[in-house]
């Protein structure tokens, strides 16, 4: 990881009537396409990243871009990923995201294995209209599909998420 990483969210200032799209290939790969792989069978996705590292992220990230026109398409650079072993009980793929430019998009996205659970965390591009502000906010989705938003911080801070993490780990 870089310190370009930690540095203060420098989007431009949203306009206080920003629409939400979720049609954005950075929003499809991490919301839909790797949550849909993940809670289909997460120890599988997890053991699968490990072995084949980045070069599977960068084939997952295409593959949710195919949607996409070409002109829609993001490139990958920045995409990677990294195992944590918190704990013995816990295992944790990190993953960094292409630079988010719009709202909901991710910094960081953690799939966390505890025993046979997993669950799975974002850090998410926020807005707060009424203070004018950016933010990165800690998602998280279940299995069902639904969408938990939890702590906000004012910079996209790696350490920060996943002590986020594990304190929601332990709750």
């Amino acid at each position: 990881m870089t310190a370009a990483n930690n540095l203060p969210v420098d989007t431009p200032p949203f306009p206080l009537n920003t629409t939400f799209k979720y049609n954005s290939h950075h929003y499809e790969f991490a919301h839909k396409y790797l949550t849909d792989l993940f809670f289909q069978d997460p120890m599988k996705l997890q053991l699968f990243l490990v072995e084949k590292g980045d070069s599977a992220l960068r084939f997952f990230w295409k593959r949710a871009g195919k949607r996409f026109s070409a002109d829609q398409q993001i490139p990958y650079q920045g995409l990677e990923m990294e195992e944590l072993r918190p704990n013995s009980q816990t295992k944790l793929i990190l993953i960094t995201t292409p630079k988010p430019i719009g709202i909901t998009e991710t910094y960081y996205i953690a799939m966390v294995l505890q025993g046979n659970e997993g669950r799975y965390f974002t850090l998410e591009l926020g807005y707060e209209p009424m203070e004018e502000r950016s933010m990165a906010i800690v998602g998280e989705w279940d299995a069902s599909g639904n969408h938990n938003s939890y702590d906000d911080f004012p910079n996209p801070d790696r350490e920060k998420f996943i002590e986020a993490v594990l304190s929601l780990l332990r709750e």
